[in-house]
């Protein structure tokens, strides 16, 4: 397995082109390992090669929904923590219990702001 840089690793995906990029350079910005991607599938298969310490996915895709992806990279990556972006308050109330196993979803509310977010991915590693 590749050696783990000292930065935090963390994907952003989102099949909206704008916000997977636009979330990834201000992450990047703050000093994270940050990688965007529009294509679940295309995120899974680079967790198999480079683990993330921190997916965070939107929940509506295309492809597949953000649980399955996470429920399918912790499969291979159970250290990794998750964060899912919900535009949705349904859907928002019932991730945190699909969540498998000790793994807990976090869950954030569309709009959020960027500083907002910023806040909850530093609490979420800090218990890394």
């Amino acid at each position: 397995m590749p050696k783990r840089s000292q930065r935090h690793r963390i994907f952003v995906v989102d099949d909206e082109h704008m916000i997977a990029w636009t979330l990834a350079e201000i992450l990047r910005r703050k000093g994270f390992d940050a990688s965007p991607f529009t294509h679940p599938l295309e995120a899974l298969r680079a967790a198999r090669s480079w683990p993330p310490d921190l997916l965070i996915s939107d929940q509506v895709m295309t492809q597949m929904s953000g649980v399955e992806l996470a429920r399918s990279v912790l499969q291979f990556c159970p250290d990794c923590e998750v964060l899912i972006i919900s535009g949705q308050a349904a859907i928002s109330e019932s991730i945190a219990s699909a969540s498998p196993g000790p793994n807990t979803f976090g869950v954030v509310s569309k709009p959020v702001h960027p500083e907002e977010l910023l806040k909850r991915i530093h609490a979420i590693l800090r218990r890394c």
